[in-house]
């Protein structure tokens, strides 16, 4: 997210976008996402980069954090205990699915697979042998925009101007979906477990004294306002699960005519 802001800072007109200024953003995210290192194009090219904690904190961080990660998920695809089983049946029964743990099989693959790449940059960098670096600092230093006609260079600021504006709806609807997935399946287990406990609550007051009614009144009531929650929580979120299959069934129809028109 930071630098996504500093995007917006950067970038607020046309004429203050510089080729370099982008380049570097550039360098930096992926300094940030793919090699995870904290060095500059100046450290690299005096081949000083240097070996301390504040260059490898990211790499130590996200690197344990992705491995975490992938460990648990193979103990939730393959050796789940009962209260993991418990939440993968609630996700299944709440989406309609079956067997998510081929997803969880697929997601494990597709972490271990990032964590490739990083590996072989990471080395590379290293061993000052990143011929990429190379590249960032002609274009960071010893390019002049003035090489570009007008026209190729408003062309680039436009474009990079429409990519900002994607990214930051891509990650609004990012956030969307899964934050309202995060919070759905928290309510829905609040409301379940509510329900289940003024049940079992009802029936050790049948087994240890006689019933009456004024137990079942008590019961009732309860019972009756977690109901009303539970319709005002299947209202809310009706329009959201309309939205989520609408928008499922669409990427289908759209990939399926993408891949159709591709040539053989």
């Amino acid at each position: 997210m930071k630098q996504i802001i500093n995007l917006l800072v950067y970038y607020p007109t046309n004429t203050n976008i510089h080729i370099d200024n982008i380049i570097n953003d550039c360098f930096e995210s992926l300094k940030f996402y793919l090699f995870r290192l904290e060095y500059s194009l100046d450290d690299y090219e005096r081949r000083q980069i240097p070996l301390t904690y504040q260059t490898f904190r990211t790499a130590i961080w996200l690197t344990l954090n992705s491995w975490i990660d992938i460990l648990f998920a193979i103990h939730l695809a393959f050796y789940p205990n009962n209260f993991l089983r418990k939440i993968m049946q609630s996700f299944e029964q709440l989406f309609q699915f079956e067997r998510i743990d081929l997803l969880l099989q697929f997601q494990i693959s597709v972490f271990i697979i990032f964590e490739y790449p990083w590996w072989i940059f990471f080395r590379k960098i290293l061993h000052y042998n990143f011929q990429a670096n190379n590249f960032f600092c002609k274009y960071r230093y010893h390019f002049n925009d003035n090489q570009l006609d007008n026209d190729y260079r408003q062309y680039l600021i436009r474009l990079i101007c429409i990519a900002i504006n994607l990214l930051l709806r891509s990650l609004y609807l990012t956030g969307q979906l899964f934050s309202i997935i995060k919070y759905l399946l928290f309510l829905i287990e609040l409301l379940k477990l509510q329900i289940k406990q003024i049940i079992l609550r009802l029936q050790r007051s049948i087994q240890y004294c006689r019933f009456n009614f004024l137990i079942y009144r008590i019961f009732r009531i309860k019972y009756d306002k977690l109901n009303r929650d539970v319709f005002i929580l299947n209202q809310t979120i009706s329009l959201a699960f309309f939205s989520i299959e609408t928008m499922s069934k669409m990427a289908i129809i759209y990939c399926s005519l993408f891949y159709s028109k591709q040539k053989q």
